[in-house]
């Protein structure tokens, strides 16, 4: 990124300012002239981190806002054969797909602009016991649109200090053995529940931000009873939930 670039970008961010301003929707002045600064931080560091996962990659920004299975889509749906019979077909839109001078390796990238906490699941599953299954869809679309052969990694992309420019999963994640199984569990799993109308009504356990970390963005959370871990405890142990339990990892 030259000078240029960089000028380009502050020229587009304090127009948006303006905008947001007139609108009246920044609050007290004070606080909006710091978060402005940080914004602009955010958006210079983001040209240096991203210049850096480039090189990192050996990959080039080529397509953004990229749908995939809609009728006016470019790509085509991702499609999974389940072992079980039948198959799954997704459609959505990936936020950028960089790929590499060849074009045998492509870097899937969804962008996100909190914090990377709860993400860290990945770390350690591809698809975080099931909650997860972006990556590895956004995956297969892309090796729907570039051949079974191509190099296809995918992560989440932190692109904010607050989430510290940090790729989740550290190592993006492929759809090679391991992976493909995992996904197929999972999603065999989620599938099943659906056809046989298993909805559990699974709180989750405390986490570092709140008692039941399922319950946080639930319009409902207020309307749900307090004892509503005890009552879990109590369902889960039906053989009926056997499969979902296991995905989950609970005791």
């Amino acid at each position: 990124w030259d000078t240029l670039h960089r000028e380009t970008l502050m020229h587009i961010a304090e127009r948006f300012f303006r905008e947001a301003e007139d609108s009246s929707v920044t609050g007290r002045r004070l606080l909006w002239n710091l978060e402005k600064e940080n914004i602009l931080t955010d958006l210079e560091t983001f040209l240096d981190a991203d210049s850096e996962l480039r090189s990192r990659f050996g990959v080039s920004p080529t397509e953004v806002e990229v749908g995939f299975g809609f009728p006016e889509s470019s790509w085509d749906k991702a499609v999974w054969p389940l072992t079980a019979g039948g198959e799954l077909q997704f459609r959505g839109l990936i936020d950028r797909v960089d790929i590499s001078q060849d074009g045998k390796s492509a870097l899937v990238l969804d962008y996100k602009t909190g914090g990377k906490r709860p993400y860290e699941g990945l770390e350690d599953d591809p698809i975080d016991k099931g909650q997860r299954l972006q990556l590895a869809v956004y995956s297969l679309a892309a090796r729907a649109r570039f051949g079974s052969d191509a190099d296809v990694r995918a992560a989440y992309w932190f692109a904010t200090s607050k989430g510290d420019f940090a790729l989740v999963p550290s190592q993006p994640i492929r759809i090679d053995e391991d992976t493909a199984k995992r996904f197929e569990e999972g999603v065999s799993t989620i599938v099943s529940g659906i056809e046989r109308g298993l909805f559990p009504a699974n709180p989750g356990g405390p986490d570092w931000q709140r008692e039941f970390k399922h319950c946080g963005f639930c319009d409902f959370d207020s309307l749900c009873p307090s004892r509503r871990g005890r009552i879990w405890e109590n369902v889960k142990s039906s053989p009926l939930l056997r499969d979902y339990v296991e995905l989950s990892a609970e005791e």
